[in-house]
Formats: C-alpha cells, structure tokens, sequence
C-alpha cells in the first residue's frame, strides 16, 4: 500500500493506513503530523478508508519518520493491506471487548444507582456508593483508557478532537461522584458514576456499530479486489494443463482458460470461443463473445466455451488493477465540499467546550436562582450534568464522516457501472454539469467506419482510387484512414511504399506514391491546397455534388488528390452506436444542454445530430480549437462536461470542467479527462450524471443532518426546555444520540448502494 507512485507535482505519493482516529479533528490531526515533516509536499487523510495519501519529494523523509510524526501525534500508521487488514480487526476485536466488559460493568452500576433493591440492597445503604465506584473505575480507565490516550495524543498536537469531548465529560461526572462521596466541600446531589459508566459504553457501541456500517461502505472496492484470481491455467510441455500462482505468469506466455474460470491477466485470444462476463468490470450486464483476436481482461468470468490467450498485461499494468487504483484514489482524496467540514471542525471542539463552560455556570448561579434543579440533586450536580449532556451531544464525528462515506459508497457504486472518477473533485463538479459536449467519431458513432462510395471522375478507375489513398493512409491512424486501408485489402488492391509521409492535424495526408503526390484530406485543406479540378462547386454530375449527397446521410468525405489534381472522393460511413440515441434523449430529460463537437464537414455533421436530436453542432472543428469551443461555452456561463477518446481530444477535455474519457482502454492512468468510462458505451455519461448527483445528495443531507443535529441537540443538552417541561437531557443519552447520529449518517450513504 505504501508503494511509491508518480505524482502531477513530481514527488512520490505514499498511501498509508492511519489507525486510532475517531473524528474529523483526528485526521485534520495526522495531516498536520505529516505535513510538518520535512519533504511532505501534500498530506490528505480519509476518515472513513483510514488511509493518508502523502506525497513526498525525491528524495524525501523515510517511512520511519512519517511513521514517528504519527504516533506523536497519538495515532497509528500501516504500509501495507496485510498490515491494515491485521490493524483494524485488532481495533475491532478490542472494541467488542471493551463493548462487553463496560457492558458486564455497567449494568450493575445502573441497577446499583436505581433499583439496589433488585440486588439485596437498601437504597440508603454505604456500600451503595463504594459499590459504583469500584464498578465503575475499570469502566472509566480500562474501557474508557482510549479517550485519554486520543486526548493526550490530541492536545500534544495542539489540537481537540472527540476523545477530548468524552474524557472531560465523563471525568467530570466521574470525579464529581468521587468527591460527592468522599463528601469533600459539602457537595449535594445524587451519584453520577452510572452517567460516567454509561457514557462510556454507549460511546463504545456507537463506535462499534459505525464500525461495522463503515465496513459495508467500501463493500463496492472489496467485491473488486476479489475479482483478481489467484491462480493461472497454463499448458505443459506434455500437454498437461497445470496451475501456477499469477505472480509466476508472465507477458508473452500462452494459458488456458476454461469455463467456470476467471480471466487470469488481460490478454488476446489466440485460440477458442467464450462467452464471458465482463459486468463487474465494464459495468456491461449481457455477456460477450469472444475470439480471436478479441481482447480478454483479467479478472472476467467465463460463462462458457473456453480458449488460448496470450498474455498482453500483468500486475499494476492490467485494467481490474487500475480500476481498483483509480477507485482507491477517488476514494482517499477529498471533495471541495469537505473543505467546510473541515473548517467547521476545526474551531468545533473549542467551541463547545466553552459553551458547556457557560451552561455550568449559568446553572450554578442564575439558572439554580429561576429554576431550582429537582428535590435530592444538588446545584452542583446539576450543573455539571447539563454541561456534560453539551459536551458529549456535540461530538462532531457525523460532520467528519457526511462527506467520505458517500464518497466511499458513490465511487465503488459507479466503478460497477464501468464509470471511473479520478477524485472527489470530479465526483463533486460532475453533479453540477448542464451541458454535455460530445465528439463524434469514435464517441457517438462506433469509430469503426467503413469505406461507403468511391466517387471518381470519368475515365478513373475506382481501384486506383482507392490504391492512391490507402497507400498513404496505411502510415496514419486515423479511422477514416483505417477504413480505406480496409477497404484495399477487401479488393485485393496492391499497395505501393509511400515515401515522404507528412500528417496535417484535422486535415489530411500527404506522401509519394510511385514516384506520384498524394493527398488525402477534407474539402477545405484541398480548396487551401488550390488543387485542379477541384473548386469546390456543387456542379450538375460533379464530384462534389455526388459528395453532398454523400454527406447528407452522414458519411464524411475525404478527398484524393495525385500531383495537383483531382482524381477522386471516398465516402466513408461511421456507424451510430446503438445506445447513443438513448444516452442522448436522457441527458435532454436530465435538463442537459447536449451538443456535438467535431472536425468533420457540418453537412455530415449535421446529419448525425438529426437522426440523435442534437441541435447545436460545432463543425470543421481543428483538434488543437476544440478546447476553445469549450471555453467560449464556459464564457457564456455553462457548466461543461466534454465526453471524447481521451487522446485526440485531450486538450478539451482539460479545459472542461469535467473531462469524461470514453473507453481510457487499458491504459486508464494516463487518460487525460477526470471521469473514465470503461467501457465504451455513452449511456455511461448518464450514469456517470446520476451517479455523482445522488452522491452529491447524500452528502448535503448528511451534513445537513450532521448540523441540525447539533444546532437542535446543544440546547436541549444545555437544559433549554427545562424552564418549561422539567426536562433535562441525561449526559448518558446525550452519548447515545451522539454515536447513533454517525450510525444515521453512514447508513444514509449505504443507500447509494442501491443508486
């Protein structure tokens, strides 16, 4: 986990688990630790994963030392999944008994403190009061040694968090009840060592079950890393098929994959049929069939058939590995959003410290004169248990937990979509996007174009045409130029070397063939290029005239030009994927202003965006202009989602506000846009809209709740409805309410599971 990785600043980053925190204070506590740490460049801590990402220059501190700098600060720290899978379930097996001896101790503290009776015990008996206390000690100081030793760590880091809450609400309850007994200073009132008792195992169960809801909200990121298989199927010499440990394959090998199996690594079918299922990693729900030369991704299922595959990727380098880093990261880093948690926290815990402060005193003096506290409890006791109830009510481990948690459940639910946000920024300006710029090639249409009309003059023979184009063409990527070559290779055409080869970006291309100038390229280069016979007119019979029809249905034309002059045209046709239409018409419902962005003839163009509803098309668009009609739509004050190959249309894809990369291949990680789909499929876009808005949702409810809560319960602790109703919060369902509001936020982002 602490492997090093490259960062955009050009240090190394560092993933390490982070072990003892409880709140927001805490991980605004490790960032501080961290980047206080020579050669720490950035430092970001998830509450919810238990994860620091840390990016460190080269060369930069040690591990020892970030690991010194977080145990000063009280906390512990991990490198390793084992390590962090040994940590938390030692943190969880201590929790359970912590939860059951403060249980076992608290329940007769409780009975002792209420109905002593049911115990052999007069209510006015001595041995009462001794009894609690030596009950209740090991509940405050074993069970409850996690909140001084958060404490300490906190406040030797200059900061408060929520153990600083709980140690001083309890202690006071507790020293409060000691010296009540001891009957120090006059002191009246009743016992309160079943509110310290108490307090500290409801704190304890709340965090037990958080614990337990937290694990569910990574449930998305586990079901992933299960799907990488262990074992390979490999072929021996002597025919026979043997399992080896997937660290032992390696690229250029040949396996075997059977039915029932998964895909051990990403590679190529060299052999067989299957059909296989891909939905947990595309997102795609039917199965597909694959054979030669299809390529298979690790980690997929065979449902049945089975075939040869010749191992491409291995490792890091595989698309389920970095599907499961990409998840990872969105998953670590921050939303903007989170920032005013943070904030909020950050002066949280002074705060309420001072609040509970003036509720004692208000309470020993003016509120004890207006509103005598009731018969048999003292002002004292009172008083501090009103500013108890404040101290604990207001914890503000719900505020920590609204944003990570929906974050945590909103990026694993859309990775089984095949939808893959880079960060919680992405995730965060996804939700607010109101329109959707889409290339064309490749993006709206399958990129699989195929060669339509051949238009030639009279006289010219088609083949030669066509033998002209894709001799030069056989040098570009370009689909269209695929098309052409395809198309060559069907007639049989024979094609000569090309010498000379020069590509004009959103243009065309040029060689010599044959001792003759080629150019291929679209109708306004060709008009710069002054070639004869071509002036562009849409004359009766012309090649022109027959290209416009041609473009018309949505083919795009390219040119052929040899030493000067004309010599013919190609119409080329680039089939609409099916689910365009459909991805379409639902970002319209959504309230999505959809466009189309492209380089191709606006005839052409035109004729797409008809048959998709699109009403608004930039044509003719050069690849290097393409992100300066994104910005001229960001001037007019739209939110811009840019959906494109990732490569070709990297520049727009920056300068949107969220770049969304279609099919980022096997190679994500160096996909330029901030949303990757995986799978090739435009209804993803939609998916990717949904998704983030619906997280974005939960989070604002979370924190919304997170706020209320305290806005509606510091109050109540604080005895406001004591004047009138005689009713004041005891501090131990304060602790109650306080652990079940983190409960109530976790399990509200849980429901995005089923988003």
């Amino acid at each position: 986990m602490a492997a090093p990785a490259a960062s955009a600043t050009g240090g190394e980053r560092l993933t390490l688990g982070i072990s003892g925190m409880t709140c927001a204070n805490c991980s605004a506590s490790v960032e501080k630790a961290l980047r206080s740490v020579d050669g720490v460049q950035t430092a970001t801590v998830n509450l919810a994963l238990e994860r620091a990402n840390v990016v460190v220059a080269v060369p930069g501190p040690t591990i020892d030392r970030l690991r010194e700098a977080v145990e000063d600060a009280g906390y512990g720290i991990t490198l390793t999944h084992e390590e962090e899978q040994v940590a938390q379930e030692r943190t969880r097996a201590r929790m359970h008994v912590e939860l059951a001896v403060g249980l076992g101790l608290t329940l007769p503290v409780v009975l002792l403190a209420t109905a002593p009776q049911l115990l052999g015990l007069a209510p006015d008996d001595s041995r009462v009061g001794l009894l609690e206390l030596v009950l209740t000690t090991p509940v405050q100081f074993g069970v409850g040694w996690r909140f001084y030793r958060g404490t300490l760590g906190a406040l030797r880091n200059r900061m408060a968090n929520m153990d600083v809450l709980i140690a001083l609400g309890t202690t006071t309850a507790y020293l409060f009840s000691v010296l009540l007994l001891l009957q120090v200073g006059g002191l009246q009132g009743s016992l309160a060592f079943d509110v310290a008792a108490l307090l500290v195992t409801f704190v304890v169960l709340g965090k037990v079950l958080e614990a337990r809801a937290k694990g569910h909200t990574s449930d998305a990121l586990r079901q992933l890393l299960a799907l990488q298989p262990a074992v390979a199927t490999r072929q021996g010499p002597d025919g026979t098929l043997v399992q080896v440990p997937i660290d032992q394959v390696s690229v250029g090998e040949l396996l075997v994959v059977r039915p029932g199996e998964q895909v051990p690594v990403d590679g190529r079918v060299v052999g067989g049929s299957a059909s296989v299922d891909q939905s947990m990693v595309t997102g795609e729900p039917l199965p597909v069939t694959l054979q030669p030369p299809d390529e298979a991704i690790g980690g997929t299922v065979v449902r049945s058939g089975s075939f040869d595959l010749r191992v491409e990727r291995v490792g890091r380098d595989t698309l389920l590995s970095q599907i499961v880093a990409m998840v990872e990261d969105a998953q670590a880093g921050k939303a903007p959003i989170q920032g005013y948690a943070d904030k909020v926290s950050a002066s949280f815990v002074p705060t309420i410290i001072g609040i509970a402060l003036v509720t004692t005193l208000f309470w020993i003096t003016i509120g004890a004169t207006l509103w005598p506290p009731p018969p048999g409890i003292g002002t004292v006791a009172f008083a501090l248990s009103a500013g108890t109830a404040v101290v604990v009510i207001a914890c503000p481990c719900a505020l920590g937990l609204a944003t990570p948690t929906a974050i945590m459940v909103g990026t694993g639910r859309s990775a089984e979509y095949g939808v893959l946000f880079k960060d919680g920024s992405a995730l965060e300006a996804a939700s607010g996007i109101d329109t959707v710029v889409f290339d064309k090639t490749g993006t709206l249409t399958t990129g699989s174009a195929t060669v339509g009309d051949v238009l030639v003059l009279e006289g010219v023979n088609g083949d030669a045409v066509i033998a002209l184009a894709a001799a030069v063409e056989r040098r570009s990527e370009h689909p269209l130029g695929v098309a052409i070559v395809e198309e060559a290779e069907d007639r049989g055409v024979v094609l000569q070397e090309v010498t000379d080869f020069l590509s004009h970006s959103g243009r065309g291309v040029e060689g010599t063939v044959g001792g003759r100038t080629v150019l291929v390229g679209n109708h306004p280069w060709l008009l710069e290029r002054q070639i004869s016979g071509f002036e562009g007119a849409a004359t009766p019979g012309s090649i022109e005239e027959r290209a416009q029809s041609a473009r018309s249905e949505g083919h795009t034309v390219v040119y052929v030009a040899a030493d000067g002059a004309l010599v013919g045209a190609i119409g080329v046709g680039d089939d609409l994927r099916e689910s365009s239409l459909w991805a379409v018409e639902r970002l319209q419902q959504l309230g999505m202003e959809v466009e189309m962005l492209t380089g191709d003839q606006r005839t052409t163009a035109e004729a797409v965006a008809r048959r998709l509803g699109i009403d608004r098309v930039h044509a003719q668009v050069l690849p290097g202009d393409k992100a300066a009609v994104v910005a001229a739509l960001q001037r007019e004050g739209a939110i811009v989602a840019m959906v494109g190959d990732g490569i070709n249309d990297a520049p727009a894809l920056a300068q949107a506000d969220v770049g969304i990369a279609l099919g980022g291949g096997t190679d994500i990680a160096k996909t330029t846009g901030s949303v990757v789909l995986v799978n090739d499929d435009p209804r993803s876009v939609v998916s990717a809209v949904r998704l983030s808005r619906r997280t974005m949702g939960k989070i604002r409810q979370n924190l919304v709740w997170a706020l209320l809560f305290n806005v509606a319960g510091i109050p109540l602790a604080a005895g406001a409805l004591y004047p009138s109703t005689g009713v004041l919060l005891p501090p131990q369902f304060a602790g109650m309410a306080m652990a079940l509001s983190s409960v109530l936020v976790v399990t509200n982002s849980l429901l995005l599971r089923h988003a």
